[in-house]
């Protein structure tokens, strides 16, 4: 498991500690709920856009980088992180990858494994469930040399991660993109 301490670049004072509710429902959904288009997921609201940004930042924050991976386990970490902030989680709120729901795991895992050949893809994916059955960490090459193709990888997953993380109540609800429409009138 993954126990928060204070994230790299975030002063202490900016996390809620005060206990808050956690989600009730953190492994499981409806289909019928799940987000299906980018307009359904907030791609193109200020709060999909703000938790893209602040997902890639922290992971590529030095802390994560000394290391040479991004691996998943920090990708959980910055999810405990984001849910706190949002006072959505309380400060002792536990998750590990395996608990996030199978879509946000695949995101992260095609994310780590963008590769445009389907043989290097599917190549990719093989070596990274070798790794997680044998307990290691996997993820994202944090080599400085593909600095730019990193950031571009790790925005990409946070992007398509955040209508995951809406879905298991880890980040805030888009606004209202469209006007309520008027009810209906007896005449």
């Amino acid at each position: 498991p993954i126990v928060l301490d204070a994230p790299p670049n975030v002063p202490t004072d900016d996390i809620i500690t005060s206990p808050t509710s956690a989600p009730s429902n953190l492994s499981s959904s409806s289909p019928s709920n799940r987000p299906t288009s980018e307009q359904d997921i907030g791609a193109s609201t200020p709060r999909s856009k703000h938790f893209a940004d602040e997902c890639t930042s922290y992971l590529l924050s030095p802390e994560f980088l000394e290391d040479g991976i991004v691996s998943q386990m920090e990708f959980t970490r910055f999810l405990i992180h984001h849910c706190i902030q949002k006072g959505l989680c309380d400060d002792t709120t536990v998750i590990t990858f395996e608990e996030l729901e199978v879509g946000l795991q695949l995101e992260f895992i095609l994310g780590v494994c963008s590769h445009e050949e389907q043989v290097d893809k599917a190549q990719c994916i093989d070596d990274l469930k070798t790794m997680w059955r044998k307990g290691n960490q996997f993820g994202f090459d944090a080599d400085a040399d593909g600095m730019d193709s990193l950031v571009q990888d790790v925005k990409g997953m946070c992007t398509k991660s955040y209508g995951y993380v809406l879905e298991m109540g880890l980040t805030e609800t888009p606004a209202p993109t469209k006007l309520p429409t008027a009810s209906p009138s007896v005449s």
